[in-house]
Parts: structure tokens; sequence; C-alpha cells
């Protein structure tokens, strides 16, 4: 059995629109722990797609240094939610945030 991960404190969380690329870029210098890419709420349904595009090109130019990158993903039932999901897997995001779960 392999040990468990280490717990690692999140001080900050910095929520930002995927669709602004100038606040992505400053997030880039920001002192906090976690940068959460939202494809949801923050994000125009008119805009989802190309901030869904955005928030992966993101990732893979990177420059987040220790920041750890998460995306918000919009909900699985939703008109964008699976093709969020397609584009995030192996995208190399450290976590997935999904909105509204409910039992």
């Amino acid at each position: 059995m392999s040990d468990p991960a280490p717990i690692r404190p999140r001080r900050s969380a910095l929520y930002l629109p995927a669709s602004n690329a100038r606040a992505i870029d400053k997030a880039r210098t920001l002192d906090c722990d976690v940068v959460i890419l939202d494809l949801e709420d923050a994000v125009a349904p008119d805009q989802k797609a190309a901030a869904r595009d955005a928030a992966v090109a993101a990732m893979r130019g990177g420059g987040f240094g220790h920041r750890e990158l998460v995306v918000r993903a919009n909900a699985p039932d939703t008109a964008w939610g699976a093709d969020d999901l397609a584009a995030l897997a192996g995208s190399g995001v450290a976590a997935v945030l999904l909105p509204k779960v409910s039992a």
C-alpha cells in the first residue's frame, strides 16, 4: 500500500473567467496558491467555447509556477459540460471543479 499524498494547505485561490486573457496573464504573476479558470458562471453563453479553448491553451502554455491550476467546468448536464470535460481530459489540469453537483 502506498503512502497517502502529503497534505498541502492552500492559503488563497484566485477565480477568474477563462475568457479574460489579461486576467490569465496577470494570474501567472500573483502570489496565490491556486488559479481557478472559470468556464461556468463567469463566462457568457456565447463565449463558452472560446473560454474553453483559452483555458486549455493557458494550461499548455504554462508559466503558472508553483500555482495549482484548476478549471471550473460547466455542469455535465448543460450544453457545454461534456465538451468541457472532453477538452480537459489529458490537458494536465490539476483538478476539475464541477458546479451544482447534487445527489
